[in-house]
Formats: structure tokens, C-alpha cells, sequence
């Protein structure tokens, strides 16, 4: 126990022993007063110093109840606001990881993506350069890039326009390219009517539906099932 508490109870006790015999003592001294003998005299003080110490008990009891309780709400309150004061830190090294982790999958992305890129940009060189001019082939590869970014073809867009190369021959390599890519045949044929110059009078549905040919061989650029083995093929 508290020293400093008892010495509180010891004081307090101390005080209201000394109140109680004071008490006790004029109701000693009224009966007195008042005609009666010095046994009853006596009976009275102790009568009144005995309810003077019950009072003293009770008050103790019902004081120490309530500050129980009052201090009992106090750390209650206390620990509440400390609950909630408290913020949950996320493990930082595990968000470090994690990110370390996304940026490593992200550059394996575009590593693999980029040499996606170089391998059918070299199919452009062989299968488009021997008909256009070194300016438009490197337009051209700028325009595949924007294909396989899926970024819209830039304002400033200069058509090329092969020579010697039939239609079909454009329509196929648009083929080859969604092909390559896995994207829907029919998507590529906005991008091909402004790629090049001859393609770009014609209709969708018509570009459309020559896009692929089952005697494609006799092309001088055919539809390319495999760009992979293709290219293979022909360092071969």
C-alpha cells in the first residue's frame, strides 16, 4: 500500500476522532445541563461518539466506492484515447518489397514487349524497305511502334506509299501484325487506311474482308500465321 495513503487515513481518522469527541462531549455536557445524572450523561457520549464513528465508516465506504469507480472511468477514458491516438504503421518493409517486386515484373514486362517490338520492326525493314524511301521506313516504324503501344498514330502523320506493292500485300502485312499482336483483325484496318496512301480511299468492310488469303503465297507479302518461325526461317 501507498505510504502517502496511509497517511492520509491517519489523518483524516485522526480529525474525525477528535470531532467525535467533541461532539460527544456537548451532547454530554446539554444532557448535563438539562438535569440528568452522570451515568446517563455518560451513556449519551458514548451513544453519540459510537454514531459519530458508523457516520465516519459510512462516508469512508460510500467516498472510496465513488473514487474507485471515478478513477476507474478516468483510466478507462485514458486507455480509449490511447487506443485510438494509436496509428497502425504499415510494415515498411514490406511495402518496399512489394514495390521492388512490381517494378521488377513491370521492366520484365516491358523488356519482353520490346523485343516483341524489334523482332516484327525487323519484319517491317525486310518485308516494306525495298519499296519506300529510308524517311518513309522510319515513319513507318514509328507508326508500328504506336500500334504495338496501342497510342494513337501522331497529328503530323505522313502516309507512305509503297511501290510495286499491290493492296493485298498491305492488307496482308496489317494482318500480320494483328496477328502478331493478338488483336482483332478488324481494328487494324483504320490504321492502315492512314498508314498508307492507297489504302485510304478504300472502304472498311472491303479492306476488311481481304485482309487474309488462302492463296497467299503468291504475294510478294503473304499472311505470316507464325512471325516467330518466319523470321527464323529466313536468318536461316
Amino acid at each position: 500500500m501507498n505510504p502517502r495513503n496511509n497517511h492520509s487515513y491517519i489523518i483524516l481518522l485522526a480529525i474525525v476522532v477528535v470531532v467525535g469527541l467533541l461532539i460527544a462531549m456537548l451532547a454530554r455536557l446539554a444532557i448535563l445541563a438539562k438535569g440528568a445524572d452522570v451515568g446517563t450523561a455518560n451513556l449519551v457520549f458514548l451513544i453519540v461518539l459510537g454514531i459519530c464513528a458508523i457516520f465516519y465508516l459510512v462516508v469512508l465506504t460510500i467516498s472510496s466506492g465513488v473514487i474507485d469507480i471515478v478513477f476507474r472511468k478516468h483510466a478507462f477514458g485514458r486507455r480509449r484515447k490511447q487506443s485510438a491516438d494509436v496509428k497502425v504503421v504499415p510494415n515498411a518493409p514490406n511495402i518496399i518489397e512489394i514495390n521492388r517486386i512490381k517494378q521488377e515484373a513491370d521492366r520484365k514486362y516491358f523488356d519482353s514487349q520490346k523485343e516483341k517490338l524489334n523482332l516484327f520492326i525487323h519484319y517491317t525493314q525486310n518485308a516494306l524497305g525495298p519499296y519506300i524511301t529510308v524517311v518513309e521506313l522510319s515513319e513507318l516504324v514509328h507508326y508500328v511502334e504506336c500500334y504495338a503501344w496501342q497510342q494513337p498514330l501522331p497529328d503530323d502523320l505522313h502516309p507512305v506509299k509503297p511501290e510495286r506493292l499491290k493492296n493485298a500485300d498491305l492488307f496482308h502485312f496489317g494482318w500480320n501484325m494483328a496477328n502478331y499482336y493478338g488483336q482483332p483483325k478488324q481494328e487494324v484496318v483504320p490504321w492502315l487506311k492512314s498508314v498508307f496512301v492507297q489504302l485510304a480511299e478504300l472502304e472498311d468492310s472491303y479492306i476488311k474482308g481481304k485482309l487474309y488469303d488462302g492463296q497467299t503465297t503468291r504475294y510478294i507479302i503473304p499472311n505470316i500465321e507464325d512471325l516467330e518461325a518466319y523470321m527464323s526461317e529466313q536468318k536461316g
